[in-house]
C-alpha cells in the first residue's frame, strides 16, 4: 500500500522519488513538507487521539470542495442548501441564509433537524467553493458529492469524509 492512501494525500505528496524532481521550485518543498505533516497531524489526531464523548450518538460528516468556471451567487447557495435537502432525504428546519464578506466572499447555511450544512465561496483567485454537511442522519456521501458536482457544474471536486 503506498502511503498516501494511508492518509488520503495525493499521491505526488509521498513520491519521494517525483518530490526529488521536482525540489528546486521556488518553495515547493517547504509547501510540500507543511502541507504533509499538516494532514498527517490531522489526521492521527482525529482517527487515533480524539476520543469519541457520546458513541450513542450517531454523527456523519463529509467536507466537498471544488473549482468552477464561474463566480457562485448568494442566490445559487440557497437553491443548491435546499435542494442538497431534498437529495439528502433531509428535513429544513429554518430555510438558507447567506451573507457576504468583503474580505473572504460568501457562506450559507442551512439547519436541518438533524443538523445542517455550511458552505463558503471564493471568487478569487478563483472561484472556488466548500461545503460542510454534518448530520446526525445517515446519507450517501457519494450522492452529496455527484448532486454538488453537477449543481456547480465543476472543474475539479475533492471530497473527505471526517
Amino acid at each position: 500500500m503506498h502511503l498516501s492512501l494511508l492518509f488520503n494525500l495525493p499521491r505526488e505528496f509521498i513520491d519521494f522519488r517525483r518530490l526529488h524532481n521536482l525540489r528546486n521550485r521556488k518553495g515547493f518543498k517547504n509547501v510540500v513538507c507543511e502541507t504533509f505533516f499538516r494532514k498527517l497531524f490531522i489526521d492521527i489526531f482525529y482517527n487515533l487521539i480524539m476520543k469519541n464523548l457520546s458513541p450513542s450518538i450517531y454523527r456523519q460528516r463529509v467536507i466537498i470542495e471544488g473549482t468552477c468556471k464561474d463566480k457562485i451567487t448568494a442566490i445559487q447557495i440557497k437553491k443548491y442548501l435546499t435542494k442538497l435537502s431534498l437529495e439528502l432525504g433531509m428535513k429544513t428546519l429554518l430555510p438558507p441564509v447567506t451573507h457576504l464578506s468583503e474580505q473572504y466572499g460568501w457562506a450559507g447555511w442551512i439547519h436541518w433537524d438533524s443538523s445542517g450544512c455550511h458552505f463558503y465561496a471564493w471568487d478569487k483567485p478563483f472561484s472556488f467553493f466548500s461545503a460542510d454537511v454534518y448530520t446526525c442522519k445517515r446519507f450517501d456521501t457519494q450522492k452529496a458529492v455527484a448532486f454538488t458536482k453537477k449543481f456547480f457544474n465543476t472543474i475539479e471536486i475533492s471530497f473527505k469524509e471526517v
